[in-house]
């Protein structure tokens, strides 16, 4: 531990005593960044809910605590080394700082969190551990990047996104991540390695392996991406975990609207293990007035046991389960009404026997260069065995960001 705080802290050191500069001279060095503070209010209706709050899952009595309240401080640095030319080091620190009700109802928050962005390289560590406080920091990315020629090679953490699809990606077989994660842009990583070679416009070969100290959580595979027609293809084969896998992606359009589809099929490697698929297919369309409509359905053959509509926030994540019912279609709308003010809203059904919704409204506001004010909402609903409907849980999110 102490090895990992001396190196970002020599990191930390490098990126405020180094300055960019306009001319492209070696070794020259790019920052960039963010704050952000998300104020969280949970109405809850049920006897016990399992959320995953700030990236750990904790469980929560709601008897006693109908309403909770969870906050944290967010700042991302990001730094660009370019060592020469083709040669560059990228990386990511992620840091927060919880308070809150939450954090005090969860004598694991610290650990849970600790553990969730580690892969094989551990790069995260606690520096405060309190009762009610808990202030965590990874460095989500830091990999090197050489490009020469046609080639491409990637080593170290880094998001290897092999989706084409906004809302599920069947293809992203190294890095999953859920929708309902709305506050995390940037997305998981992985270390692993990743060689890519171009062969013109739209067609490109790449492989790439997951570090892993387990076999069972061994990644590898291999991804072909060209162009037929106006549409750009992708092929994939290989394993993810315990699975083989083989997949592929369309993105084109039909007339003015967008179409994407994506699948991956899951073949067992052991004996105990069941076949699966994994498929999406979305449609957008922008109309007039700036309106953006979008609709889509995932197929996740993985999911055979009836769930309730709160498993949606604990669940197991990967490629091939994306959400936690076999069935999910979706609807969503996004309305400019002015250059500063977008409002939006999508709505998630699946046709399961408690007839699950996840409504998730939105609401950005620019309030000045390089400062945004957001308000996201989560509300959840199904039908019980009495055949009424309910809402064990209704969530509304307030987010201050600075950007520099």
């Amino acid at each position: 531990m102490r090895l990992v705080l001396a190196h970002i802290v020599l990191f930390l050191f490098l990126v405020l005593t180094a300055r960019a500069q306009d001319e492209p001279v070696y070794p020259r060095l790019e920052t960039g960044g963010y704050i952000k503070q998300l104020q969280g209010l949970y109405f809850l209706d049920q006897p016990e809910v399992r959320l995953s709050v700030s990236g750990g899952t904790v469980a929560l009595d709601t008897i006693e605590n109908p309403l909770l309240t969870d906050q944290f401080i967010h700042h991302r640095l990001n730094v660009r080394l370019h060592l020469q030319p083709g040669l560059r080091v990228h990386g990511a620190l992620r840091t927060r700082l919880f308070y809150g009700e939450v954090v005090k109802l969860s004598p694991s928050f610290a650990s849970e969190i600790d553990d969730v962005d580690n892969d094989i390289m551990d790069m995260s560590f606690i520096w405060l551990r309190h009762s009610s406080v808990v202030g965590h920091t990874v460095a989500d990315r830091l990999y090197l990047e050489w490009v020469f020629g046609d080639w491409e090679v990637r080593a170290g953490r880094q998001r290897i996104n092999w989706g084409v699809s906004t809302v599920w990606n069947p293809n992203d077989v190294f890095n999953a991540y859920a929708y309902t994660d709305f506050d995390y842009e940037e997305r998981p990583g992985s270390d692993a390695l990743r060689v890519t070679r171009y062969f013109g416009f739209g067609h490109s070969l790449e492989v790439a392996i997951k570090a892993s100290t387990r076999p069972d959580r061994a990644t590898a595979a291999l991804l072909y991406r060209f162009r037929q027609g106006n549409a750009d293809m992708q092929v994939l084969a290989g394993f993810m975990e315990n699975y083989w896998t083989i997949g592929g992606a369309r993105a084109g359009s039909i007339g003015q609207a967008g179409w994407k589809i994506e699948s991956s099929a899951f073949i067992p490697r052991l004996p105990d293990g069941a076949a699966s698929l994994a498929a999406s297919m979305e449609f957008d369309y922008t109309i007039e007035g700036g309106w953006y409509l979008q609709g889509g359905i995932l197929v996740n053959t993985a999911v055979t046991a009836d769930r309730r509509i709160v498993e949606l926030f604990d669940f197991d994540l990967s490629a091939r389960n994306l959400y936690p019912f076999p069935v999910t279609m979706l609807v969503r709308a996004n309305w400019p009404v002015s250059p500063i003010f977008t409002t939006g809203l999508a709505l998630l059904y699946s046709p399961a026997s408690s007839h699950p919704v996840f409504l998730a409204p939105v609401a950005t506001l620019s309030v000045a260069q390089d400062w945004d004010l957001d308000f996201f909402g989560q509300v959840v609903f199904e039908e019980n065995a009495d055949s009424r409907w309910t809402s064990p849980l209704q969530a509304l999110f307030i987010r201050v960001k600075w950007s520099y």
